[in-house]
């Protein structure tokens, strides 16, 4: 009579954790889906991680992804803004060529210009270690070798510098907590 029992509980149990299991990968499918079609309010991507803020406006829910998996934070009606984005373009020029800075390291370019610096900065050697983007601008994080470039892009303006060694930058787990709240 007690294997019975043992055996009836442990059925029982095993079914329970497989509904949650597939409960789970369809919420985890729905979610993934539905991001793709929401407003994308955050982005941070570097050579081995992925985070980003979604907004659903269907289901007024924020949805934060930590590179696969996808997460509910609230449920709460708002207006949200969608990142800044560069354009896409296939001509790399340095656009900063003919152009007088507005200040030390600033220059008054547009979204394309900027795209296109990227480019040039791209087909010389330096590859994208990390890229932030958020409604009001884009700072990317450019390596080649030894040397480091940071270009902070908004609409009309172009910030760029070399990063000496030692530079603290946020990681991975400093927007993490910083769109989490």
């Amino acid at each position: 009579m007690k294997r019975y029992v043992f055996l009836v509980m442990g059925l029982t149990l095993l079914i329970l954790v497989g509904l949650y299991l597939i409960f789970t990968s369809d919420t985890e499918r729905r979610l993934e889906d539905e991001a793709r079609e929401g407003i994308l309010e955050f982005s941070y991507v570097d050579v081995t991680s992925i985070l980003e803020k979604y907004y659903l406006p269907d289901t007024h829910e924020t949805v934060i992804r930590t590179n696969d998996e996808y997460q509910v934070v609230s449920k709460l009606p708002r207006s949200p803004k969608s990142v800044l984005v560069l354009p896409e373009t296939s001509d790399p020029e340095d656009v900063l060529v003919d152009k007088q800075p507005k200040y030390s390291g600033v220059w008054e370019v547009s979204l394309e210009e900027s795209s296109k610096l990227v480019k040039y900065l791209e087909s010389t050697g330096y590859q994208i270690d990390r890229k932030v983007s958020e409604p009001h601008y884009i700072e990317i994080i450019l390596v080649n070798g030894e040397k480091k470039k940071r270009l902070v892009i908004f609409t009309d303006i172009i910030m760029v510098a070399d990063l000496a060694d030692g530079v603290n930058l946020l990681s991975f787990e400093d927007y993490l907590k910083k769109i989490m709240k």
